[in-house]
């Protein structure tokens, strides 16, 4: 999802009153390296709400959506490729577009945000898929 300048000053506005609010309350755990009112802080938070939104938009794309969001990655596991590994390769195709633009050429189909959020969506995915093949949820 792409903002206007007003809807990204919006959004940082309400994310630091959030992040100040939530952050002085002793139950919350929220890490506060991931949210702080410097703006970078906030950008960071803000980016991650993005490959959010992308991530639940186009899994509904792909047949299955809530029910297993990483169907699509997971698909590899029918030619012997572990999932994980699946994304990682997906991710490739995204930094391989992200090279052609960094030597010089330009994106026809996508561009090089779309081409960003894209790869960090997949290496998330990722390490969801390595943890769950090594039965760690979370670390």
């Amino acid at each position: 999802m792409k903002y206007t300048d007003q809807e990204w000053n919006d959004r940082v506005s309400d994310l630091a009153a959030w992040s100040n609010h939530k952050l002085s309350h002793p139950s919350y755990n929220m890490p506060t390296k991931l949210v702080s009112n410097t703006s970078t802080g906030v950008a960071f938070t803000l980016i991650l709400d993005e490959l959010q939104e992308m991530h639940d938009r186009k899994s509904k794309d792909y047949g299955k959506g809530l029910k297993d969001p990483f169907a699509n990655v997971r698909a590899s596991e029918d030619f012997g490729i572990p999932g994980w590994v699946g994304s990682l390769v997906r991710a490739n195709d995204k930094f391989r577009r992200l090279q052609k633009v960094a030597q010089g050429g330009t994106l026809a189909n996508e561009s090089v945000e779309d081409s960003l959020i894209d790869a960090a969506v997949y290496i998330v995915i990722a390490l969801a898929l390595f943890r769950e093949s090594n039965g760690d949820s979370k670390k």
